[in-house]
């Protein structure tokens, strides 16, 4: 009874598999090429080989988008006559994905327009809020004292990303 205490924790936490896993599989794969029986070799390279390229097949096949859309979002609101961007976000994120939009293809094809939320001009009438979700502990929605003078048109949502038109009122 008590060497099952020993096993209630595991054994391979992330951190360890580094310097577990991979000696394990280095030597495996060198050690079988020790082996003088023929066919113990071959039945060993294949119970290797086989789990491995269907691990790899199923890891492509039914993998998530864990990446966030803005291609797919800029190419949505190509479509549409409003052409301002702006970002709500903490600082530092907000340069981060303002870079990453300016170096996008079909942010340069388009004639977008970034602007500075905290600094819209008087004849801007619309523009596209675009919020970047998983931020930590971040709310996407916009602060009363600037909803009294905006008006929400339109929402779209993509994976890890909502955009909102608002119409401005000066």
């Amino acid at each position: 009874m008590k060497i099952l205490k020993f096993f209630k924790v595991p054994v391979l936490t992330d951190r360890y598999i580094m310097f577990v896993l991979i000696p394990i599989f280095i030597l495996i794969s060198a050690l079988i090429f020790k082996i003088d029986n023929k066919k113990l070799k071959i039945f060993l390279l294949i119970s290797i080989l086989i789990p491995t390229i269907i691990n790899n097949y199923i890891e492509i096949q039914f993998r998530k988008n864990t990446k966030p859309k803005f291609t797919k979002l800029l190419g949505n609101l190509e479509k549409h006559e409003t052409k301002n961007l702006t970002f709500y976000a903490p600082k530092v994120i907000d340069e981060i994905i303002e870079n990453y939009i300016l170096s996008v293809k079909v942010f340069k094809n388009n004639n977008f327009k970034i602007i500075n939320i905290d600094n819209i001009s008087s004849d801007i009438n619309k523009l596209w809020v675009i919020c970047y979700e998983p931020t930590m502990n971040y709310n996407c929605n916009i602060p009363t004292d600037i909803q009294k003078s905006w008006t929400l048109y339109e929402t779209k949502k993509l994976h890890l990303l909502s955009a909102q038109l608002y119409g401005i009122r000066n």
